[in-house]
């Protein structure tokens, strides 16, 4: 207890309970700021999920609807499996990365367009 605090009791009780109330009003908006957080994020987790889950649907057609074009190409005799295999690894070449997949432009190396003669001083 302090010297203001014994000669003014009144301003010290008001004093701490104004300290009580901030410290109240504080906690009340942390935890209402962490609700919010945490409902944000499950929003955003079931967005996401949603998503995943709809692109799992797409390659999962695109998967049968492949396989079932290649069965028919072998079954006619138009490919086999290695025509197949050949032209798979020509058409990821064409996207200037071999990884196996179709390359998003984002991620291709860059390749200047423009051609550069080379000229050297003599």
């Amino acid at each position: 207890m302090s010297l203001f605090d014994f000669f003014f009791p009144e301003w010290a009780k008001a004093s701490h309970l104004r300290r009580i109330a901030v410290n109240a009003d504080l906690q009340e908006r942390r935890q209402r700021v962490a609700h919010y957080r945490d409902r944000h994020t499950r929003l955003a987790e079931k967005s996401t999920m949603r998503k995943v889950e709809k692109l799992e649907d797409e390659l999962g057609q695109s998967t049968l609807v492949i396989e079932a074009l290649i069965e028919l190409l072998e079954e006619s005799g138009t490919m086999n499996n290695s025509a197949i295999a050949t032209r798979v690894h020509e058409l990821d070449a064409l996207d200037g990365v071999v990884d196996e997949r179709v390359t998003p432009e984002a991620s291709k190396r860059f390749k200047p367009n423009r051609k550069w003669d080379d000229h050297t001083n003599e």
